[in-house]
């Protein structure tokens, strides 16, 4: 890809970020809107498509994530979830049949996916706790079971199911995609989860009853679907972690424009040696995870092997972790101010909340690391 098609890609994606959220990013956040047309959007300036090209297409995800990851975490949730998992899934592992008819449309922004993995009761731990189950027969499949926790449920158009297929433990999962174009009447049943934050992010709850599907619409070979979902679980941390960094880069930003502009007595905030260290070490704490980040994105580049998925669950980890920090420490700073619903960081705290649960909770990052470290 040319150093102009890039330029290009970026200023399209400026544009959208300017013209269609900013003007309605606090209706969309009170009104609890999740704006899936800017998939559409997306898909119609052949971003979407650009996205799926190497070497430079993870740069550009990057970029968007960028972009979209300051202004909020909901969207970029929205967003990086499509352009994501599903995405991977099916330009790698699909059939032709599948690629025709759902690739091809995905790639022009017309259809949006989601992939349920997480159980009620197993949490992040899909290996040993899935009781999504799938049979498989000689020209169908049937898939019975319930997955908590998906993003863009309800709104999406397919979502890619992992189901245990198996008895053993890696070896043993398949992945199918399900089309909602039937829900309720083919034995699917959608119900959405109110959060406390992340309002312009759709999150839900899947009930399949028997589903019946066409043998087709199983993903890639059978019983190798967590193999299948390694690398695209890895470059969801990464995309994800790097959107929440950027929006924890803006938080500092913003918070030093309000202290040095909060009057307090005759004097500003920022006139006080404990306000000013105390951002010198959130700032330092921000520097930090995101050099540590910026060198596993460096890694995942250059190899997308184990040792670059071990080190992306370390960055979620430790970025988490990072960000955490210091958006609850320049909240602080806002003193009340910063729990009213019209000042940004009341919202960008209650969003970062989520970011620990998301591609795998922060105690699994820690089992990923420790199994395979030790």
């Amino acid at each position: 890809m040319s150093t102009r098609t890039l330029e290009s890609i970026k200023v399209q994606i400026d544009e959208i970020v300017e013209k269609d959220i900013v003007p309605h990013l606090e209706f969309w956040e009170q009104e609890r809107i999740v704006p899936f047309h800017l998939i559409n959007n997306l898909g119609s300036k052949g971003i979407i498509e650009n996205i799926c090209r190497e070497p430079d297409g993870f740069d550009n995800k990057l970029y968007l994530a960028k972009k979209i990851g300051k202004l909020s975490l909901g969207i970029s949730s929205t967003i990086l979830n499509t352009l994501n998992i599903p995405l991977y899934l099916l330009r790698n592992y699909a059939n032709e049949e599948l690629k025709q008819k759902y690739l091809s449309p995905y790639l022009q922004g017309k259809l949006i996916g989601a992939v349920a993995i997480t159980e009620p009761h197993g949490g992040s731990n899909f290996i040993n706790n899935c009781e999504t189950r799938i049979k498989i027969y000689e020209n169908h499949v049937e898939l019975s079971g319930k997955k908590h926790f998906i993003l863009n449920i309800p709104g999406a158009d397919f979502v890619i199911v992992l189901a245990k297929s198996g008895n053993g433990n890696i070896l043993s999962h398949t992945l199918v995609l399900v089309p909602l174009d039937l829900i309720d009447s083919n034995g699917i049943f959608i119900e959405r989860i109110q959060t406390s934050g992340l309002h312009t992010a759709a999150l839900g709850i899947i009930h399949f009853n028997n589903v019946l599907l066409p043998k087709e619409y199983v993903i890639g070979r059978l019983h190798k679907g967590l193999i299948y979902l390694e690398n695209a679980l890895t470059e969801e941390r990464l995309v994800g972690t790097y959107a929440l960094m950027s929006m924890t880069e803006e938080v500092i930003r913003e918070t030093y424009s309000y202290v040095n502009n909060r009057p307090m007595f005759e004097s500003k905030l920022a006139d006080l040696q404990s306000v000013r260290h105390k951002l010198a070490e959130l700032s330092a704490e921000y520097e930090i995870a995101n050099l540590f980040l910026e060198d596993v994105i460096k890694q995942w580049r250059a190899q997308k092997s184990r040792d670059s998925s071990t080190k992306a669950a370390m960055a979620k980890l430790v970025c988490t972790q990072a960000a955490l920090k210091v958006i609850n420490g320049c909240l602080q700073l806002y003193g009340g101010r910063g729990f009213l619903h019209e000042y940004k960081i009341s919202r960008i705290y209650r969003d970062a909340l989520g970011s620990t649960s998301f591609a795998g909770t922060l105690e699994m990052m820690k089992e990923i690391i420790s199994n395979r470290k030790i």
